[in-house]
């Protein structure tokens, strides 16, 4: 329960930074998240068909795809009649831009928002202020899973640069103050750094602690070998996939449960752990997810590729989204109580991290400040062959010139070091794993 003086903060905050709508529809989710499965599936399909509607009359693209095959909005009433729509792609995006874009809403009420590139290709999109209210509310929700509050003390390890510039704004660094939030940059998680971490935490003492999954397993290592002992509440592990083997260390160290949280950058929350870890909660009211394997869903149980349907975006519509992680969808209700539909095992997201010779450990999104605004790179891939040589393998996209080369050495010299050989190597095309999602980053150096 917060104490009355957080409560009237965060209500004045909330009040003058437009966060207001946050809180309304994060006690909507509240209530709505108990119902029967049944009830939540209606609420679903019926903002499904409004986005269809809207999709249909006011965006292009989608005008074009249903014309194509001989469909109205009426053919498209739940999540199997779906199948007959094609299957959205970053590809799709970037070639049909403004096509995605709604014509009945003004720009400026539109967000412009881009992914980091974490698997390679960066992507640019809009969104509705109100479908960021929307995404915000779950995600607060799934937070409150773990046991986490508004007002409660929490620390982020994080290393995402989109994030940690937005976060030191005035708004950003303002809401995090207010709502007792410490932000660790964890784009180089080198000795002295988890030192001054830990020092910080020491003195900060979280309720809840979130982070990146391989920051926060890191992390966990370097308190381990010094005998450091912070006991959160709880940690929320997300951006990456959570491997077994970190699960047991992050909460023998921390000795906590970790909730593994499920989002992304273009719909943000998607879904994530409760206390019984029975699989993952999906945000049901706000997104559809199919799993999909040869162009058919797949039974309960079976690995499918995950499609996401964002049903609050109205600006940019993702219908049937490929984000590039595969799952497993689940027929049992959770005990919790929850009515929200559950998926097993989440398959994607294997991201690797590069360590220097002095011990520095450099995580996927560091990397992404470097590609995001090169317009002539379509995908890349860094590989870490040994202490001293990266190579770095490009996928060139129009006017690619020598100059895009140098800035690219140029800008990784800056986090891996000047002494490191950086070596360009052009393809036509770079391989995805068996999860069909492209690593960004493999190194070849073992790690124990």
């Amino acid at each position: 329960m917060y104490s009355r003086s957080v409560k009237n903060i965060l209500r004045y905050v909330a009040r003058h930074s437009g966060l207001a709508r946050d809180l309304e529809y994060l006690a909507t989710l509240e209530k709505t998240q108990w119902l029967k499965r049944e009830e939540i599936a209606k609420i679903q399909r019926q903002r499904l068909r409004a986005l269809i509607k809207h999709a249909y009359f006011k965006v292009p693209y989608y005008h074009r795809v249903f014309k194509l095959r001989g469909l109205m909005p009426e053919d498209i009433k739940n999540q199997d009649s779906l199948l007959k729509l094609p299957i959205l792609t970053k590809e799709d995006i970037r070639e049909n831009f403004d096509d995605l874009i709604s014509r009945d809403l003004p720009r400026k009420e539109m967000v412009a928002s881009s992914t980091g590139g974490s698997t390679g290709e960066p992507l640019r999109f809009y969104r509705t202020r109100e479908s960021e209210n929307w995404s915000s509310a779950a995600g607060l929700r799934a937070y409150g899973w773990s046991g986490f509050r508004l007002g409660d003390k929490t620390a982020l390890i994080w290393g995402s640069p989109i994030d940690l510039s937005k976060w030191g704004s005035l708004r950003g660094r303002v809401w995090n103050f207010v709502t007792g939030t410490l932000v660790l940059n964890a784009g180089s998680m080198s000795e002295t750094s988890m030192k001054r971490f830990a020092e910080k935490l020491m003195w900060f003492r979280p309720k809840v602690i979130r982070g990146y999954a391989s920051g926060v397993y890191l992390f966990a290592k370097f308190l381990e070998s010094r005998g450091i002992n912070l006991e959160p509440g709880a940690v929320i592990t997300t951006a990456e996939t959570l491997f077994g083997h970190q699960r047991a260390k992050i909460e023998d160290v921390f000795g906590c449960s970790v909730y593994d949280f499920y989002g992304s950058r273009e719909v943000s929350a998607l879904a994530c752990e409760c206390s019984e870890k029975s699989g993952y909660h999906i945000a049901s009211e706000n997104v559809l997810l199919e799993f999909i394997k040869d162009h058919e869903k797949v039974a309960a149980n079976e690995s499918g590729t995950i499609l996401v349907t964002d049903l609050t975006n109205y600006a940019m519509p993702f219908i049937r989204y490929r984000i590039g992680d595969l799952g497993k969808p689940l027929d049992e209700a959770c005990p919790c109580g929850r009515g929200l539909s559950l998926f097993g095992s989440l398959q994607g997201r294997i991201t690797d991290v590069i360590v220097t010779r002095d011990g520095k450990s450099v995580s996927s999104p560091v990397f992404t400040l470097v590609f995001k605004d090169l317009q002539h790179v379509k995908e890349y891939q860094i590989i870490q062959e040994s202490y001293e040589k990266i190579k770095v393998k490009i996928v060139k996209r129009g006017q690619y010139s020598e100059r895009d080369s140098n800035y690219i050495i140029g800008g990784m010299k800056k986090i891996v070091g000047e002494d490191v050989q950086i070596e360009i190597e052009f393809v036509d095309s770079i391989s995805p794993t068996r999860s069909g999602k492209r690593r960004v980053v493999i190194s070849r150096i073992s790690k124990s």
